[in-house]
């Protein structure tokens, strides 16, 4: 199994703004020797995601790998403001960075950095051209602008992390969500991470809150496009791992065991060229 979301840091309060002044436990160093005991025997290989908005991520998470081989590859973050060529001519030198990722949902209007920013075109088109998968981080009120985006960069594999972060705070919010992942299912080259969803339920979710949405993405994108990442240590804030691994078994617990080993494994494999 290859857990296709987690993420590393030595926290400091700058860099790590998002952190919110409740969430204590994430306040402290979060490396890849605090997972190793949590992951067990069922979990195989991690993909590491990038937590920060600097090229010294890239750099840090690329030590990361070389150190524990059961990082099996990096999502660096890419400078949408910077230059194509040196940040492409960078990731060519290193195997682990599998793609990348901008934290779009923080941006002021994140639609609108979606449909207009010129360096977001561009760059997503170049990273295309060499295999590199994008990965979009977006809320679903952005959900009508990620499939826009997605509609325009089909070049190869698109990635939507936490199901586009559904709304949980509104009943009413699920068939809108329904509808617009039905529209992106209709688009072969974007996948999905059944990730981050305890965190949009909060402290509270049960594998029965998470269990509508995982059948609504396994019925419109097939276990070849979907995935499944932990978020920790961010949804270690109210779940521990041993909890998510129990959810996940829930989620599944009617579906062919080949299909279910499908997501957990060979999907992984295929997207991020593994």
């Amino acid at each position: 199994m290859i857990d296709t979301h987690v993420h590393f840091w030595n926290y400091n309060r700058d860099e790590f703004s998002w952190i919110g002044e409740h969430q204590v436990a994430l306040k402290q160093n979060r490396l890849p020797g605090d997972i190793a005991a949590l992951t067990t025997a069922r979990v195989s290989g991690l993909i590491a995601v990038q937590a920060r908005t600097t090229l010294d991520e890239n750099n840090f998470l690329l030590q990361l790998a070389e150190q524990f081989p059961i990082i099996k590859g990096v999502i660096g973050w890419w400078d949408f403001d910077a230059g194509i060529e040196p940040q492409l001519q960078t990731a060519s030198n290193h195997p682990h960075i599998k793609g990348f990722r901008h934290l779009i949902q923080d941006e002021p209007q994140p639609s609108h950095y979606l449909n207009e920013h010129p360096g977001l075109q561009r760059g997503v088109r170049a990273m295309q051209q060499h295999n590199y998968v994008y990965e979009v981080l977006a809320r679903q009120i952005d959900l009508p602008a990620v499939v826009s985006f997605c509609t325009r960069h089909d070049k190869h594999w698109l990635v939507i992390d936490h199901l586009c972060k559904p709304d949980f705070t509104c009943s009413s919010a699920f068939e809108s969500w329904q509808g617009h992942m039905r529209k992106l299912a209709a688009l072969p080259h974007v996948t999905v991470k059944i990730s981050g969803l305890v965190t949009e339920v909060g402290a509270h979710a049960t594998a029965a809150d998470l269990q509508p949405y995982v059948d609504t993405v396994w019925a419109l994108f097939g276990t070849e496009r979907l995935m499944w990442g932990s978020d920790w240590p961010v949804s270690s804030a109210s779940h521990s791992y041993e909890q998510l691994l129990d959810y996940w078994k829930e989620n599944t617990r009617h579906m062919p065991l080949a299909e279910a080993k499908q997501v957990q494994l060979a999907t992984p494999v295929k997207i991020y060229q593994l």
